[in-house]
């Protein structure tokens, strides 16, 4: 991090920029069916293709978001009280996203029987470095251990609007040693 501070009496405003490289990796999954056997009650009805043959079915999807880097601006406003500087933050963010996602689809013909082709097919998409926008807010503390000497604890949250259907956030704790100069 780095930052500049004005002090007014006990009153600390600044602003600052952070950058962090990370790996943070999320995915969710689904799995929907398609069946004419009334043994299955959570699946929709078999579906029909262009062939006329109905289909028992299975869609089984995966979408999964890497954020691989990110960096805020942010103020910052705090409160002096002896050595301990207790302060509020807000900011933007901006980071860097992988993002793919496959579906794949294998069905059995049903009706009529001794019909149709059985099939599987899947396809995919991979998106590599898209820059995805957002905020930030969070709390910490700085203790001044000795003259320009600082230790600092906070809590950051980060959360990343809306890119290519996916929205990710970010619970960050920090612990970190600064100089003042």
């Amino acid at each position: 991090f780095v930052g500049y501070n004005w002090q007014f009496d006990d009153l600390i405003l600044g602003f600052e920029a952070n950058y962090s490289h990370t790996s943070l990796f999320g995915t969710a999954s689904a799995t929907r069916c398609y069946a004419s056997s009334p043994s299955l009650p959570n699946c929709s009805a078999a579906i029909t293709l262009g062939d006329g043959n109905d289909y028992n079915a299975t869609v089984n999807a995966t979408a999964s978001m890497r954020i691989t880097d990110y960096a805020t601006a942010r103020l910052r406003a705090g409160w002096v009280v002896d050595n301990v500087l207790p302060y509020a933050m807000i900011g933007l963010a901006v980071g860097r996203a992988e993002i793919s996602r496959y579906a794949t689809a294998t069905g059995t013909p049903v009706n009529p029987p001794g019909t149709g082709t059985p099939f599987t097919r899947t396809e995919g998409t991979f998106n590599s470095s898209m820059l995805t926008w957002g905020y930030s807010a969070g709390l910490g503390a700085d203790w001044l251990i000795v003259p320009d000497v600082f230790v600092r604890a906070e809590y950051e949250f980060v959360k990343f609007l809306l890119v290519s259907d996916f929205r990710s956030q970010v619970h960050n704790g920090r612990l970190g040693l600064g100089v003042r100069f």
